[in-house]
C-alpha cells in the first residue's frame, strides 16, 4: 500500500511537472508569436513639404516612422524662379540608386539627397552636402574663365 502511495505521489508529481512544462512552452510560444508582429526598428525621417521664397516660407515637417522597405530618408529641393519647394520623406533604395549623397540636376534646378540615419534629411544634416555641391558647380563654371 505504501508503494502504491509513493507511485501515486510520483505520478501526480510527474503530471504537475508536465503541466508546468506545457504551460511554460505555451507562454513562450505566445510571446514569440507576438514578437513576430512587432515591426523591426523603423528608420525615422523628416516628412512633409515646404514652399516659399526669399521673404516667406511655410515649412510643414514632422518625424515619420518609415514603412518596411523604405531604407532611406530623402530631401528634394527645387527652384522655380524666385520660389522654391522642399519635400522630405522616406525612400526606397531604388529612388536613391542604393547610395547616400546628393545629385544635382541643373536643367530642372533641383537637388535630390538620400541618407540612412534617423532624421538625417533635416536641414542640419544635408546642408554641408548642398554647400559642397554649390561650390563644385561654381568652380566648374568659373574654371574655364580662369584658364583662358
Amino acid at each position: 500500500e505504501q508503494l502504491s502511495s509513493v507511485e501515486d505521489t510520483a505520478q501526480m508529481f510527474r503530471s504537475r511537472v508536465e503541466k508546468v512544462s506545457h504551460l511554460k512552452t505555451t507562454v513562450i510560444l505566445l510571446l514569440l508569436s507576438q514578437i513576430e508582429y512587432v515591426p523591426i526598428k523603423a528608420l525615422k525621417c523628416m516628412s512633409g513639404f515646404e514652399e516659399g521664397s526669399l521673404f516667406r516660407s511655410e515649412p510643414r515637417f514632422y518625424t515619420r516612422n518609415c514603412e518596411n522597405g523604405f531604407d532611406f530618408c530623402y530631401k528634394e529641393y527645387r527652384e522655380e524662379g524666385a520660389y522654391y519647394t522642399i519635400q522630405r520623406g522616406c525612400a526606397m533604395s531604388g529612388w536613391c540608386a542604393n547610395r547616400t549623397g546628393c545629385r544635382y540636376n541643373p536643367v530642372e534646378m533641383s537637388e535630390f539627397c538620400c541618407c540612412m540615419v534617423n532624421r538625417c534629411n533635416n536641414d542640419g544634416h544635408l546642408q554641408a552636402t548642398s554647400i559642397t555641391t554649390a561650390v563644385a558647380i561654381i568652380f566648374a563654371v568659373m574654371l574655364p574663365i580662369f584658364l583662358h
